[in-house]
């Protein structure tokens, strides 16, 4: 089985893993660590990692779930391992076109942040280790803040904490600013900007 790509989900604590052996549909199997040893391989390596609770497995994809607070980078650098090392044996190379070789590094806890200028959103920012991020919003949103902004302006924005996400900063980024597109709509900044005045 070859390890083709590593998704997010929107659970914090699940990761897709996109493989090439697809199931019949409507087959499934779920294991936990007290069902280990029922598990076939790969799934009962994957249970083999520290960190990881249990795992799904149906049609094309591996649902990996970790302990609350596990390290993902750790676990899906050990995940990549273990199918690397069951390519190999089968002859084939888990790094060729499509494969996992070092796609995915950036997969870990990336911290989005929100800067904001009361109460209205300016830019996205995500960190994920020594890498950063940013993404612009939108022009409404420029255009509130010029309209809202007083002489404190850069005194007065700041970044506020948006939570954890997982995955590539960059597409993290995009995401967060689409987001905030959708839920700021013009009535609302109108008011945001009204009550900035």
């Amino acid at each position: 089985m070859k390890l083709l790509s590593i998704e997010p989900t929107p659970s914090p604590n699940s990761m897709k893993l996109n493989v090439d052996e697809r199931w019949p549909s409507g087959r499934r199997a779920s294991y936990t660590l007290e069902r280990r040893d029922e598990a076939p391989e790969p799934l009962r390596g994957l249970l083999g990692i520290e960190g990881v609770r249990g795992v799904f497995r149906t049609a094309d994809f591996i649902a990996l779930d970790r302990k609350p607070g596990a390290d993902w980078q750790r676990i899906l650098g050990e995940a990549r391992r273990l199918f690397d090392a069951a390519e190999a044996e089968g002859g084939g190379a888990a790094s060729g076109p499509g494969g996992v070789g070092g796609e995915g590094e950036g997969f870990g806890e990336a911290h989005v942040l929100v800067q904001m200028y009361r109460g209205i959103p300016m830019q996205v920012r995500v960190r994920l280790g020594d890498t950063e991020a940013r993404a612009a919003l939108p022009e409404q949103f420029g255009a509130a803040v010029r309209e809202a902004a007083g002489g404190t302006m850069i005194m007065e924005r700041r970044l506020e904490e948006y939570g954890v996400r997982y995955g590539e900063p960059d597409e993290i980024a995009a995401e967060v600013a689409q987001e905030l597109a959708a839920a700021y709509t013009a009535e609302r900044l109108a008011e945001l900007v009204s009550a900035a005045k």
